[in-house]
């Protein structure tokens, strides 16, 4: 009786109801590959494959951040399936344009390690050149993602000063 009524429930939740009960929440705003792959398309091939590893290096890296600590503990279900489908998309994408056109591009020895303006998430010109992760990520997530970056960077400065300080009171008592 109780599976029945579960089931009939489940009937009339809406569908973007069931998307948000992702762990962490906000992973159900990220984009589908082919969302990503769609809003990255260029005439010409090579740039279009390259905005499309972009995109989706940005997304995963975002992803990467806003998973804190579990990035090198263990990352949710939900944060690895999502960053999973993202990096096999990046291979496959990859593998195709470097088969398309084999051999050097630009500064690279091939086409998918064409990245010269590609900035860390921890670079305040994080990203890569030309690609606009707001096309295809909520604005929210993008904050929560830059919150995050600003505080491990306080937290960054914080431990440098109390490093500092601790190196000049330990200089201080070798004077004394």
């Amino acid at each position: 009786m109780f599976r029945a009524q579960l089931v009939a429930a489940l009937l009339v939740v809406p569908s973007a109801a069931l998307a948000q009960t992702t762990n962490p929440p906000y992973m159900a705003q990220f984009p589908t590959v082919e969302k990503v792959v769609k809003a990255m398309e260029m005439p010409d091939p090579r740039e279009s494959a390259l905005r499309k590893l972009g995109a989706l290096w940005q997304l995963e890296q975002v992803i990467k951040q806003l998973s804190g600590r579990r990035e090198f503990r263990g990352l949710l279900p939900d944060e690895a399936k999502v960053l999973g489908e993202y990096q096999v998309a990046e291979y496959y994408i990859g593998q195709a344009i470097d088969s398309a056109f084999p051999g050097p591009y630009g500064n690279a020895g091939k086409v998918s390690l064409n990245t010269p303006y590609q900035y860390m998430r921890t670079d305040v010109r994080f990203g890569i050149e030309g690609v606009e992760l707001a096309k295809v990520l909520p604005v929210s997530v993008l904050d929560l993602f830059y919150q995050s970056v600003g505080n491990d960077k306080a937290r960054r400065v914080a431990q440098a000063r109390a490093d500092s300080e601790a190196t000049r009171r330990a200089e201080a008592r070798r004077s004394a």
